[in-house]
């Protein structure tokens, strides 16, 4: 498919849950680049100008799609972006891409369609600035799936893992060479990422009541949640939250490279190669417990 005549890209969704409308379709409602023509979810949510369909089938047999995003469940994002790929769509799948470094090995790296995973994270603010290899990271992240719309909600290490294992390399500049010291309880998971520039990167991720989040290098802590004046602030200005403005600047640069212009800052099927690794590293390693 080329784009680069500059129209707007003709997009389809596969999976409309929380995700879709909590991030996504706020932040394709600022992209005049990304036009969201069709959806699919067996829930059939109603979406105001969007052909909205049970399956990525019937998504994929209304046609005129240029791109597809795929929010579905993690279990389904292999089969999803294979059916994407098979029919020319460059694609663009949440975390975690893929489940196995193998999934990750039928992906194509050029032609007409393509696939990129989408790491919002790295395009937080207060995740930007000049690498920094060979450092010490440690980072922190709880949420709460049920606020995410969760029934039966995936495992800390397939849900909240993947932001560890991309920011890791991202942060730093290094690839992961080694996952070590791994402590896996139902409802949380720590470790740490051996660096390829001697960095080391420990992260703890779990799945809690409140919302923590945050970074320190070198002992010296970078970011965190927004406090009560950021997020007052923002609401002030209406700004739009900084996991949606995450979102936002992801789909700019999506947009960017399928119009043929440098993204350089877009994730990588490498990358998601890494992510896939480090899960099934994880998963390897016993259930501590069972709280």
């Amino acid at each position: 498919m080329s784009t680069t005549n500059h129209r707007a890209i003709r997009v389809g969704a596969i999976g409309a849950g929380r995700v879709f409308t909590r991030l996504y379709l706020p932040a394709l409602r600022r992209q005049a680049s990304l036009e969201l023509v069709g959806a699919a979810d067996p829930a059939r949510p109603v979406i105001p100008g969007v052909a909205v369909y049970a399956t990525g089938d019937e998504l994929f047999r209304a046609g005129g799609l240029d791109a597809l995003l795929v929010l579905s469940p993690p279990s389904l994002h292999a089969a999803h972006v294979a059916a994407g790929v098979a029919r020319g769509l460059h694609v663009l799948v949440e975390k975690p891409p893929a489940l196995a470094a193998a999934e990750v090995d039928t992906w194509p790296t050029a032609g007409p369609a393509s696939v990129t995973p989408a790491f919002s994270r790295r395009f937080w603010k207060r995740y930007s600035g000049p690498k920094r290899a060979g450092a010490k990271w440690r980072f922190t992240l709880k949420t709460d799936p049920v606020q995410w719309g969760a029934v039966q909600p995936d495992p800390v290490e397939r849900d909240l893992l993947p932001h560890a294992a991309d920011l890791a390399g991202w942060l730093s500049g290094e690839h992961i060479v080694a996952v070590e010291e791994v402590a896996r309880a139902r409802k949380s998971v720590s470790g740490l990422f051996r660096l390829s520039a001697g960095g080391e990167f420990r992260w703890d991720v779990a799945h809690g009541n409140d919302y923590v989040e945050q970074l320190a290098v070198d002992g010296r802590v970078l970011g965190g949640a927004p406090g009560v004046l950021e997020s007052l602030g923002a609401r002030v200005l209406r700004r739009a939250p900084q996991d949606v403005r995450g979102v936002e600047r992801l789909l700019s640069g999506w947009a960017a490279m399928l119009n043929g212009s440098s993204a350089p800052s877009l994730p990588t099927v490498a990358d998601a190669r890494a992510c896939a690794a480090v899960i099934e590293a994880v998963e390897r390693e016993p259930l501590q417990d069972r709280s």
